[in-house]
């Protein structure tokens, strides 16, 4: 995995789940957790990461909905 993330950026990673699981679960998760679920995202999410960085609005929008469709709704 490439590092290039600052400790500011996984923090708004871990705002996007938190968001996403606010209603139900209110899901925290560890730097561990979060990078693995990064590793996870579809490689045109990840490129937009590396791209434009975690903060970024539409990435983070992105990200949600993936996170909503793909980790929440089965």
């Amino acid at each position: 995995m490439k590092t290039q993330f600052t400790k500011h950026e996984w923090a708004h990673l871990h705002d996007v789940i938190l968001d996403a699981t606010w209603e139900t679960t209110k899901t925290k998760m560890s730097q561990s957790e979060l990078e693995t679920l990064f590793e996870e995202l579809p490689e045109h999410l990840k490129d937009d990461a590396y791209h434009w960085g975690l903060n970024d609005t539409v990435v983070r929008d992105k990200i949600y909905k993936w996170y909503i469709e793909n980790k929440l709704i089965k």
